[in-house]
């Protein structure tokens, strides 16, 4: 499920920057894999990816920027973040 949700990733980037001629924000990149995912956990002949997915960036007008995507399809930005067993804590 890593490799795909990566996959999908690279993909979205790489048209983005074709279409634009600039970087995607991860802003962005957070929303459309989001929605891919949220996709996935809608339609019952597609199995969502069992995941929980970080991106983080550096920007030079925004500065450092994380952002958390559950495998639901929601996401969210942080200052901090964890997945796993004790994410709650």
């Amino acid at each position: 499920d890593a490799r795909a949700v990566v996959y999908k990733a690279r993909e979205i980037a790489s048209k983005f920057k074709d279409k634009n001629g600039y970087d995607i924000p991860v802003h962005y990149l957070s929303l459309k894999l989001a929605n891919v995912g949220q996709v996935y956990t809608q339609h019952a002949y597609m199995r969502p990816y069992g995941v929980s997915t970080m991106l983080c960036s550096i920007d030079e007008e925004k500065g450092a920027s994380l952002f958390q995507i559950d495998p639901a399809g929601n996401y969210f930005g942080y200052k901090a973040a964890a997945a796993g067993t004790k994410d709650q804590e």
